[in-house]
């Protein structure tokens, strides 16, 4: 009966293992870079692997809310100066999830 237990036990540690891993998204800006100087017009590409809860990204400007979207990339428009982009994973009914990336750009 402990060999079975056990064989349980260790059956239900993998499941946990597995699932803690379904739930980290990950969304990393891969475009423009990190400090970049960029136009007025920025074309944002994201790698976005999008597991267990998350659906699609939130984008927030200077941490400003802007918009939630599945483009990618993601077109923006920005005014000159220095500017945070960010983007939040986010569930299909809005709700944000710990992994996100964000980038300062500069726009002459």
């Amino acid at each position: 009966m402990n060999r079975w237990l056990g064989r349980i036990i260790m059956g239900a540690s993998v499941l946990v293992f597995c699932g803690a891993a379904w739930e980290k998204p990950v969304v990393e800006i891969i475009s423009p870079k990190n400090g970049a100087v960029v136009g007025k017009h920025v074309m944002v590409k994201y790698a976005f692997h999008h597991e267990w809860r998350a659906d699609h990204v939130h984008v927030f400007i200077d941490g400003n809310f802007l918009k939630s979207t599945h483009q990618n990339p993601l077109a923006l428009t920005l005014g000159k100066g220095v500017h945070t982009i960010m983007l939040r994973a986010a569930t299909v009914h809005h709700n944000l999830l710990k992994a996100r990336g964000s980038i300062d750009v500069t726009v002459k």
